[in-house]
């Protein structure tokens, strides 16, 4: 894994929301910009996520999860 690369970016994983932050012992110029940015960013944003679980239970009313 590149931690250099995935420093501050936003990863949508299967029900997460990751943003990876490399060791601050190791940051360079420009890093700690860098995450800092990402992070107002996202909270600009609604990043609330939400699942349909109705697919597992029987009927066809939507089952939504945060």
């Amino acid at each position: 894994i590149d931690m250099r690369a995935l420093h501050g970016e936003e990863l949508l994983g299967a029900g997460w929301l990751v943003v990876p932050i490399s060791d601050p012992a190791d940051w360079r110029d420009g890093d700690a910009d860098r995450l800092v940015a990402s992070l107002r960013e996202l909270r600009s944003t609604d990043f609330r996520r939400e699942s349909d679980l109705g697919r597992f239970v029987a009927g066809n009313d939507p089952y939504l999860v945060r």
